[in-house]
């Protein structure tokens, strides 16, 4: 069975994975267009508007400061998306290539398994804390923080394909023909690698989001006026009873992207796990 065919006919069974795909779109679409598609600038200040709750100039909704609701909600979806991503993309860069050295390498898998297993030892949001205490908090630091929690998880899953794939017949004809271990990672190991780590990828995603939005909260990530969505539900948590809309529609926006993000990594991996083709 061909691999679209496979994905249509897991899209039959599975409507979340359209939900999911769906959500992601429209997000990442508001985010790239959200220069066009928000009202106001995120950041202008009308203090003779505060806390209007709807208007047809503020259909969301205005906070303390006047600012259009709307508006940094539209950004916020751009500064969340980017901060997810581009965590995601430094952690896999890291542990893929960390994994690749790990399982291949005898010499090296000791020592980069033991860091891992250390690493692994403290809960995800309780390293991102030490990691922002000792850096400080700020957009580019909570990505580094991310990051850094995120690379034992792609170490360990890059690790465990590489020792099996090693001992392969094909890997073993490649090393007999004296093909070099650096292009036999690259050109074997590594694209076999691909399907595991892009639902690791994605299912990341969902969890950097909601951690960069977390720290924002507590005042330890992205700081004012940045329109993030954590941050944004934080300033606006001591007028919930005044203007709820402040709090309600960043909050609705970080369900939906999670929900959404959550959704497509499932689907993927129904679709790209073999374990999960069988039974389809």
């Amino acid at each position: 069975m061909t691999y679209s065919r496979r994905f249509y006919r897991a899209l039959r069974k599975n409507r979340l994975i359209l939900l999911g795909g769906s959500i992601v779109s429209i997000i990442t679409v508001i985010a790239i267009l959200a220069p066009y598609i928000a009202p106001y600038s995120p950041t202008d200040m009308q203090l003779s508007q505060r806390f209007e709750f709807w208007s047809p100039e503020h259909l969301f909704g205005t906070d303390k400061y006047g600012r259009d609701v709307l508006s940094r909600v539209v950004y916020g979806a751009r500064y969340s998306l980017y901060i997810g991503f581009l965590s995601v993309l430094i952690s896999a860069s890291v542990g893929v290539v960390l994994g690749l050295l790990a399982g291949y390498y005898e010499a090296t898998q000791s020592a980069i398994m033991r860091i891992t297993d250390l690493a692994l030892a403290f809960p995800d949001i309780m390293l991102a804390l030490v990691l922002i205490a000792i850096f400080g908090p700020g957009l580019y630091n909570v990505i580094l923080a991310i990051s850094l929690f995120q690379v034992p998880q792609f170490i360990r899953l890059t690790n465990s394909f590489t020792v099996l794939l090693k001992r392969r017949d094909f890997i073993e004809a490649a090393e007999a023909i004296g093909m070099n271990g650096f292009r036999v990672l690259r050109k074997h190991i590594l694209p076999n690698c691909l399907a595991p780590l892009v639902i690791q990828a994605t299912l990341f995603l969902p969890s950097a989001i909601l951690t960069a939005s977390g720290l924002s909260f507590i005042g330890l990530g992205v700081q004012p006026p940045t329109p993030e969505w954590g941050l944004m539900i934080n300033l606006g948590r001591e007028y919930m009873r005044q203007a709820p809309n402040v709090v309600l529609y960043p909050g609705l926006a970080l369900m939906l992207a999670v929900m959404g993000f959550n959704f497509l990594g499932d689907g993927l991996r129904e679709i790209m796990d073999p374990k999960l083709k069988r039974r389809m």
